[in-house]
């Protein structure tokens, strides 16, 4: 899993990008100089402020729209990723829309 990863990560992220991951053993390690830890088992902010919190949400977003379709097509998964990242970031809140009615 660890090499796969790796070859995954060299694929499709810089290496002049800043990575922020929790603290698993199996994200990669030393191939990008901007790699920022954040230990869940010390607190969920690094001593820097970074934090892991809205990767989280936004991939518990995704799992949630995967859910509600039938079957999930792996030729277009990047498509329901899409979906999921459209409604994530431009719907509102059940809370911004009750607060519009009031």
């Amino acid at each position: 899993m660890k090499k796969n990863l790796l070859r995954f990560a060299l694929k499709h992220i810089f290496t002049e990008c800043c990575l922020f991951t929790d603290s698993w053993k199996g994200y990669v390690r030393n191939f990008y100089p901007k790699h920022e830890i954040v230990n869940h088992e010390v607190g969920y902010v690094s001593p820097t402020g970074v934090n892991t919190n809205q990767i989280e949400s936004a991939w518990k977003h995704i799992r949630r729209t995967f859910r509600t379709h039938i079957r999930v097509s792996k030729h277009n998964i990047h498509l329901y990723a899409k979906e999921s990242a459209y409604k994530f970031n431009n719907i509102p809140s059940f809370e911004t829309v009750i607060l519009c009615l009031i």
